[in-house]
């Protein structure tokens, strides 16, 4: 199994001194853990649809999760280690550059799981989740990736969380668009 995390960032955000740390927290759990700094590397993503920092865990990670054969001790250190990039990204903000000058953009995150069945999920991991609901977060999102209820022919989802219901809403890629992008283009 290659059990890998990986981090895409932009360079600032984030200190390589916190990164090295988290790096050898995972190696401890036999998870390798790699980051890339985005920092001057031209972007063309719409913002809505594509986080400028993606915390993607590798599908031998979530297939070990889902057949149980992560022990909890590697569990909660994923957790834990998700929950500290995201509190590390909440409220940060970096520079855009734009047609109409450079822009000032608070920093969000997407936490990226594959399944072993080919399935991407893209969990948006906002600043607008209280911090009382971020590990209730994190562990409904593990564990939507197991339900068997997930039609196989659909490959890509985008899930927002709602506060108010406590609970992931997770769409289509296409319908994600349809629902949150073009109305404010639109």
């Amino acid at each position: 199994m290659n059990k890998t995390v990986q981090l895409i960032y932009i360079k600032g955000i984030i200190s390589e001194e916190n990164l090295e740390l988290l790096r050898s927290k995972l190696d401890n759990h036999d998870i390798g853990f790699e980051w890339h700094d985005i920092s001057g590397v031209p972007q063309a993503a719409i913002r809505d649809l594509v986080a400028p920092i993606i915390l993607s865990l590798s599908s031998d990670v979530v297939q070990a999760y889902i057949l149980g054969l992560a022990n909890s001790a590697s569990y909660d250190l994923l957790k834990l280690s998700i929950l500290e990039i995201w509190h590390k990204v909440t409220g940060k903000k970096y520079n855009k550059i734009t047609s109409n000058g450079i822009q000032e953009i608070e920093a969000s995150i997407e936490l990226n799981l594959d399944t072993p069945g080919k399935m991407k999920f893209k969990f948006k991991l906002s600043g607008n989740i209280p911090d009382n609901l971020k590990e209730k977060c994190i562990d409904q999102a593990f564990q939507l990736i197991e339900l068997k209820s997930i039609p196989e022919n659909h490959t890509e989802y985008i899930c927002s969380y709602d506060t108010d219901n406590e609970q992931w809403e997770r769409l289509e890629q296409l319908d994600f668009i349809k629902k949150y992008i073009i109305p404010k283009n639109g």
